[in-house]
């Protein structure tokens, strides 16, 4: 199911440019309002053979008590505030890309809209790649050399874009160094997301998977809003260059704190 959205969002991505073209940025997004009603109408149709399940009354006094034992849960746990800690990265990381995206397309790449087309493609064809192989690659290599590799590859994308910039005169190299490491960002961000996924139901108490799922999920949909408000604020004050090589630099931080993590060593 995974592998087909990503394939779809890949169709999507490589169309949007065409659809662009001929129909307008404003027919685009007409276009796009469609397609939800269209989806909302299909799902209406769809017979999901569900049964009603009882009414049952809010207990707001059990509800606590489960998230208390949840939050002691993870706490107590030291597999489980590392793969939190892993989670609330990963999230977060992304969230410079995702928020000053058109900034480096413009400040840093020089390009227009197929520069934005050409880098989103590349990171769902790597995301869908590192999906599908995932598999075989956990076969040969630990979790921890998996997140290792994935922060080094995260880095070298929000620092090696930047300090390619005086280079990108010449328009295959801008182009080659934009395709390798969106590809290589996906496939590590894949990669690592399978392997998060799969860490926390093995490693997580049956009993508090659901209380800690919720609790990983909030944090870090809690941490993305948070980020983007403070990384508004910074590009008042610095480039986006700049802001990239920070988050490159956390990206290291994060390498060097999992290398010496030694209690997780053999367990994942």
């Amino acid at each position: 199911m995974s592998t087909f959205s990503s394939v779809t969002e890949l169709a999507g991505t490589m169309a949007a440019g065409g659809i662009i073209a001929v129909i307008g940025a404003a027919g685009a997004i007409y276009l796009d309002m469609a397609t939800f009603l269209l989806s909302a109408l299909i799902i209406c149709f769809v017979n999901t053979r569900e049964e009603r399940s009882r009414s049952q009354i809010f207990d707001g006094k059990a509800y606590i008590t489960n998230l208390k034992e949840g939050f002691s849960y993870v706490r107590k746990s030291h597999e489980v505030c590392y793969l939190m800690v892993v989670v609330l990265f990963m999230n977060g990381i992304l969230v410079p890309l995702n928020s000053l995206e058109a900034p480096m397309v413009d400040e840093i790449l020089h390009g227009g809209a197929e520069m934005l087309s050409l880098l989103s493609a590349a990171l769902t064809v790597g995301m869908l790649f590192g999906s599908v192989t995932y598999p075989v690659v956990k076969k040969h290599m630990s979790g921890k050399k998996i997140m290792v590799i994935a922060c080094v590859v995260v880095a070298v994308f929000y620092i090696g874009i930047p300090l390619c910039e005086p280079f990108f005169v010449n328009r295959l190299f801008r182009y080659g160094v934009v395709i390798a490491n969106s590809l290589a960002l996906g496939y590590v961000v894949a990669a690592t997301g399978a392997f998060l996924s799969v860490a926390s139901v093995k490693y997580v108490n049956q009993e508090y998977l659901a209380r800690t799922s919720g609790i990983m999920s909030a944090a870090s949909i809690a941490a993305m809003p948070v980020l983007s408000f403070i990384i508004s604020g910074l590009v008042s004050f610095v480039t986006t260059a700049q802001c990239f090589i920070f988050a490159g630099v956390c990206a290291l931080l994060e390498c060097i704190w999992i290398l010496k993590n030694k209690g997780i060593e053999g367990n994942m």
